[in-house]
C-alpha cells in the first residue's frame, strides 16, 4: 500500500468515525465557495488588485535633483511635504525640478515647496534659459494645488491637448521672472484661491504657434495677481497681465471676484492686455489696480465697463496689502475704497470728448480726482 492509499484510508476513517458522509462535505464546500463569491461581489475593495490606482508619496529634501515621472500609475501626487531648488543659469542647474507626463486623466498634483535661484537682477533676455518649476507636460485634465514657488522662470507650466483643461488652485507664487503660469497650448481651466504676488507676465495663454482656442474658456475666480517690474530692454518694467495672441485665438476669459494689480502705467504688452479685455465673456466684482503715483494714460487699455473697480496710487496699494493679507489669512479685506467704477470712467471720458472742455492729455486719474 502507497502513501496515497494510506492517506485516503485515514480520511475515510476519521469520517467514519464522526459520522461525516461525503455528501456532507460536498454541500460544506459549495456554500463556502459560495460564501467567498458573495463576499467578493459585495466588497470588491476588500481584494487586491494591482489595476487600483495608488498615490505617490514624495517626503524628500531634493535639492537640485529632479523629479520627473512618466505615466504614473497613480490618481494622486501628493508632494506637500517635498521641496525642491529651481535655477536655470548658474550652476547647479535643475531647470525643470517636478515634471510629470502622460498620466491617466484627472491627476492631482499636491505641492510642495520650489525655491529658485532665477537671477532678478539681469535683463529678462540674459536670464532667458528656458525652464518651469512646476511642468505638467500633457496630463489630461489636471489639477495642481497646493504650491509655494518662489524666484522661478516660469512657476507652473501646462500643455496637452486642445480640448483638454486643468485646475489651478491655491497656489502662492513669489518673485517670477517670466510667467506665473504659462498655458501656451491654450487650454481651457480654472484658476483659483491663488496668490500671484510679484510676477513678470501673469498669465501666457498663447505664443506663436498656438492654434485657434478662441471657443474655450479660462475662468479666474478669487485669485490676486501683481506685477512685478524687471530689467527687460533697457527698462524696469513688467508685462502684460494676460499675453494672449494679438489675433483672437487664446481661450476666451471668466473672471470672477479678483484683482489684478499693475506697477508700471507704461508696461509692455498693452496691445494684447486690450485684446484680452476684449475677450472677456463674463466678469464680476473684479478690482483693477495701479500701483503707482503715476496715473493711468488717458488711451490705456481698460477692463470691461462691468465687473470691475479701478483704485490708483495709496488707495490702491492699501487694497492690495488688505487683500493679500486676507489671503495669507492675517487679516479680512476691508479697503473701504472710494473708488470709481469702469462704467463711469469710460462715459466721464465720453463726455469730455463730447463737450471739450478737458484737454486731450487728461488723465484716468484725473478724471477720478473730479469724481
Amino acid at each position: 500500500m502507497n502513501l496515497k492509499d494510506i492517506f485516503h484510508c485515514s480520511i475515510a476513517a476519521v469520517m467514519k468515525r464522526a459520522g461525516i458522509s461525503r455528501f456532507t462535505i460536498f454541500c460544506g464546500l459549495v456554500a463556502v465557495l459560495a460564501l467567498l463569491y458573495v463576499s467578493l461581489w459585495l466588497f470588491p475593495s476588500s481584494a487586491a488588485s494591482p489595476d487600483i490606482p495608488q498615490t505617490i508619496l514624495l517626503m524628500d529634501d531634493y535639492g537640485y535633483e529632479q523629479y520627473r515621472i512618466k505615466d504614473p500609475d497613480a490618481l494622486v501626487i501628493d508632494a506637500t511635504k517635498a521641496t525642491w531648488i529651481v535655477s536655470n543659469v548658474t550652476k547647479p542647474r535643475n531647470r525643470y525640478p517636478f515634471l510629470v507626463e502622460d498620466s491617466e486623466p484627472g491627476l492631482i498634483i499636491e505641492g510642495g515647496t520650489i525655491t529658485g535661484e532665477v537671477p532678478l537682477d539681469i535683463s529678462w533676455r540674459d536670464a532667458y534659459k528656458n525652464s518651469a518649476a512646476v511642468y505638467s507636460r500633457d496630463n489630461e485634465d489636471v489639477t495642481i494645488t497646493g504650491w509655494k514657488i518662489t524666484q522661478a522662470w516660469d512657476a507652473i507650466r501646462i500643455t496637452g491637448e486642445r480640448d483638454w483643461s486643468f485646475v489651478v488652485d491655491d497656489v502662492w507664487l513669489e518673485n517670477i521672472r517670466d510667467d506665473g503660469i504659462e498655458n501656451d497650448d491654450g487650454l481651457g481651466g480654472i484658476i483659483q484661491n491663488s496668490l500671484f504676488d510679484g510676477v513678470f507676465v501673469g498669465i501666457s495663454l498663447a505664443d506663436s504657434k498656438t492654434k485657434n482656442q478662441s471657443d474655450r474658456v479660462v475662468t479666474i475666480d478669487r485669485t490676486l495677481i501683481r506685477m512685478q517690474p524687471f530689467l527687460y530692454k533697457g527698462e524696469i518694467t513688467h508685462h502684460s497681465i494676460f499675453k494672449v495672441d494679438k489675433g483672437g485665438d487664446s481661450p476666451a476669459l471668466d473672471l470672477r471676484n479678483s484683482v489684478f494689480a499693475i506697477a508700471d502705467v507704461d508696461h509692455e504688452g498693452q496691445e494684447r492686455l486690450g485684446v484680452a479685455w476684449d475677450s472677456v465673456v463674463n466678469a464680476e466684482g473684479n478690482y483693477f489696480l495701479n500701483l503707482s503715483d503715476d496715473e493711468l494714460p488717458r488711451d490705456y487699455p481698460l477692463p470691461p465697463e462691468d465687473g470691475f473697480t479701478i483704485l490708483e496710487g495709496q488707495e490702491a496699494r492699501e487694497f492690495w496689502e488688505s487683500a493679500r493679507a486676507a489671503w495669507l489669512g492675517d487679516g479680512p479685506v476691508d479697503p473701504t475704497p472710494t473708488s470709481i467704477s469702469v462704467a463711469d470712467l469710460i462715459e466721464r471720458l465720453r463726455e469730455k470728448d463730447q463737450n471739450a472742455q478737458l484737454p486731450f492729455e487728461t488723465t484716468v486719474g484725473e478724471l477720478i480726482d473730479g469724481a
